[in-house]
C-alpha cells in the first residue's frame, strides 16, 4: 500500500491511496489547526553509497502491476459476436497530398542485388541507433550484413549456411541481433557492440554469431524481443514457448503453462512486458514478466472456438492467426487476421456481460489483408492488397452496439491509397506515422481523432528495374519513427530519414509541382522527367550529393 498526503492552505489533508496497484478514491481529512498541531521533528537517516539508508530499497513505481483487475483472467471464448463487412470506398480516386507535403524522406543509403543478392529482405533497425541489419539470400545461403547509415558504410557481415531468414530483430538495447534461420535455429550476434576498427571502437574484435540452443530452436516459427527488457520470446512448430533472458543467460521452455496445441504463428510484446502468442484456435496473454524472469504465467486464454461456426468456408482451411496487433490503451483491444481476408477484433477486458468481439470481412475485389496497426486514438488501420486502406473506430463501434436505439454512427470507412496494389502497412511507435508501400513507391500517412480517412503527408515514388514478378514488398521503421527503409523482392533497399517540413518554405520546384506544373530541375538533377533511383557505383563514390539531390527532386 502506498499513501500520498498533501496539505492545502486551509489546513485540510488530501490523501491518495494505492492498494495492490489500484487507486482508491481520495479522501479529505480535517486536520487540527496549526496551533494545535504537534511540532514536526526533522528525520535524519544515515546516507549509504546509493543515497539511501542501509537496508532501504528504492520503490519502483513502474514495476507495479497496471490495470490487472481490468484485464480478463482464465478463459474467454471469442467469435460469438457480430459479423460485418467493411464499407466500399465512396470513390475510386487515389488519395493524394492536400497542398504541399509536410514530411520529407531524406535518403540515407541505397543498396541493390549486387550487395544483398536477388531475394526478399528482412531489415531491422537498431533501437535508437543508426545501424541497419539486413538478412538476405545469396547462392551460398543466408547472408546478414550491418550498415551504419550515418556513414553509409558496411561495418559487419556474416555468411550463414542454407536456410532462409524467418525473422531478424535487435534487442531493446541495440546490442544483440537475433536471426531466426529456417530449419537451423536462432543465432545471437552482438553486432551492435563497438569493436576495434569499427566506428571508432576500441574494444575486442567483432564477435561471431552464437547458436542459441539450436536443438530447442530449430523448429522456431517466430521470435521477438521485449520492448523494454532483454528477453527473447520464441514460439515453435510444436506449440512450445521458450524465453531467453540475455542478462542472466538462461533459456527456459514452458512445457505446460504456456504450451499451445498447435504451431505458434505470431507473437507480440505489450508495453507492460506482457507476452501474447497465437496458435491454431487460441491466443494466450501472459502476466507481466519481471526483467529477470524466464517463466510463463498465463493471465488469460482467448479461445477462438466460436469463430469456426461463422468463418466463411473459403477461410476455414487456413484459420490459424497469421497477424496480430494490440492497441495502446490500459485495457487493450486485439486485432487478429485469420486466413487471408478475415479480421477478428475484440477486447481483453474482464466484463463477462459484454459481447465485445466483431468479425470483419472485406469485399472479394479488395484483396487480402497485408497489414494493420492501431493508432493512439484506438483507430485500426487495415491495408488491403488491391490498394485500399480501411479505418475502423472500434470503441465507437462497441458504443453504437450498446445503444441500438441511437442513430447509426459511421464507425468505418475505406479509402484508395494506391491505384493497383498495396503490399505492406507498418506504423512507427515514436511519431505515430504509418507507411504504406504499393505500386512503385510509398506514402506516409497519419490519422486524427475521430477521422475516417488518413492524411497523406508524403508521397515518394521509386524507380524499379523491370524484372518480371518483382515489386516493393515491405517496409520497416526504427523505434523513434525517424528512420524508414523500403525493400523490394529483387534485393533493392532504400533507407530514409523522415523529417517534418511543415514549417519550412518549399523550394520553387516543389511549389510548381504542388500546383500541377512540371517542376524545374534542381542543380545536379538528371534532365529526365523520371529521375533515376540511385547513381551507379562509380558515380556514388565520386558524387554522393548528386544522389541526394536526385531524391529531393523526386519528392
Amino acid at each position: 500500500e502506498i499513501c500520498v498526503h498533501s496539505n492545502d492552505n486551509g489546513g485540510n489533508k488530501a490523501s491518495l491511496v494505492v492498494q495492490h496497484g489500484r487507486l482508491v478514491p481520495p479522501a479529505v481529512i480535517e486536520m487540527p489547526t496549526a496551533a494545535k498541531q504537534p511540532p514536526v521533528m526533522p528525520l535524519s537517516l544515515p546516507t549509504a553509497a546509493s543515497g539511501l539508508a542501509p537496508g532501504i530499497k528504492k520503490l519502483n513505481l513502474n514495476a507495479m502491476p497496471n490495470g490487472n483487475a481490468a484485464i480478463a483472467s482464465g478463459e474467454k471464448v471469442i467469435g460469438e459476436g457480430a459479423t460485418m463487412q467493411s464499407p466500399r470506398a465512396t470513390t475510386e480516386a487515389v488519395l493524394s497530398i492536400h497542398g504541399v507535403a509536410t514530411m520529407r524522406a531524406r535518403p540515407l543509403i541505397i543498396l541493390d542485388a549486387r550487395e544483398l543478392g536477388m531475394s526478399s529482405l528482412q531489415p531491422a533497425w537498431q533501437a535508437r541507433g543508426p545501424l541497419l541489419a539486413v538478412a538476405s539470400q545469396n547462392e551460398r545461403g543466408l547472408l546478414v550484413q550491418v550498415y551504419d547509415t550515418a556513414t553509409r558504410a558496411k561495418i559487419r557481415s556474416h555468411q550463414f549456411g542454407k536456410g532462409a531468414a524467418i525473422s531478424c530483430e535487435w534487442d531493446c538495447t541495440g546490442t544483440t541481433l537475433a536471426v531466426t534461420q529456417e530449419g537451423v535455429g536462432i543465432h545471437l550476434w552482438d553486432a551492435g557492440v563497438p569493436a576495434a576498427g569499427v566506428r571508432g571502437g576500441t574494444g575486442p574484435p567483432s564477435p561471431r554469431p552464437l547458436a542459441l540452443a539450436h536443438t530447442a530452436t530449430a523448429t522456431a516459427t517466430c521470435a521477438t524481443w521485449s520492448r523494454c527488457t532483454e528477453q527473447l520470446a520464441i514460439g515453435t512448430a510444436a506449440g512450445k514457448v521458450t524465453v531467453y533472458n540475455k542478462s542472466s543467460a538462461v533459456v527456459q521452455t514452458s512445457d505446460r503453462k504456456g504450451k499451445h496445441g498447435a504451431p505458434v504463428t505470431c507473437g507480440v510484446w505489450l508495453p507492460d512486458n506482457r507476452l501474447s502468442l497465437a496458435s491454431g484456435n487460441r491466443i494466450k496473454l501472459s502476466k507481466p514478466m519481471a526483467p529477470d524472469d524466464v517463466e510463463w504465467y498465463t493471465q488469460v486464454k482467448f479461445k477462438l472456438t466460436g469463430l469456426a461456426s461463422r468463418l466463411p468456408k473459403k477461410l476455414k482451411a487456413a484459420s490459424a492467426p497469421r497477424l496480430m496487433a494490440f492497441s495502446q490503451g490500459p485495457v487493450p483491444y486485439v486485432a487478429v487476421c485469420v486466413g487471408e481476408a478475415y479480421l477478428l477484433i475484440f477486447s481483453t477486458g474482464a466484463d463477462a456481460g459484454v459481447n465485445d468481439d466483431v468479425g470483419l470481412s472485406f469485399p472479394d475485389d479488395y484483396g487480402a489483408v497485408v497489414g494493420f496497426a492501431w493508432d493512439a486514438n484506438e483507430l485500426l488501420l487495415i491495408g488491403l492488397s488491391n490498394g485500399l486502406v480501411t479505418i475502423v473506430d472500434f470503441p465507437a463501434l462497441l458504443a453504437s452496439r450498446k445503444q441500438p436505439a441511437a442513430p447509426p454512427a459511421v464507425t468505418s470507412a475505406t479509402t484508395r491509397i494506391f491505384q493497383q496494389s498495396l503490399t505492406c502497412l507498418r506504423r512507427a511507435e515514436g511519431k505515430g506515422l504509418t507507411c504504406a508501400t504499393g505500386d512503385s513507391g510509398f506514402k506516409i500517412l497519419s490519422t486524427v481523432a475521430g477521422g475516417r480517412e488518413p492524411q497523406v503527408l508524403a508521397d515518394v515514388p521509386l524507380s524499379l528495374p523491370h524484372h518480371l514478378d518483382h515489386h516493393i514488398d515491405s517496409c520497416a521503421w526504427d523505434v523513434p519513427g525517424r528512420r524508414l527503409c523500403i525493400c523490394a523482392t529483387d534485393g533493392q533497399l532504400w533507407a530514409y530519414e523522415v523529417e517534418d517540413v511543415s514549417g519550412v518554405e518549399p523550394a520553387a520546384g516543389l511549389r510548381e509541382a504542388s500546383n500541377g506544373r512540371q517542376p524545374a530541375p534542381l542543380p545536379g538533377a538528371p534532365p529526365s522527367s523520371q529521375p533515376v533511383s540511385k547513381p551507379s557505383g562509380d558515380e556514388r563514390s565520386r558524387n554522393t550529393s548528386g544522389g541526394q539531390l536526385t531524391a529531393a527532386y523526386r519528392l
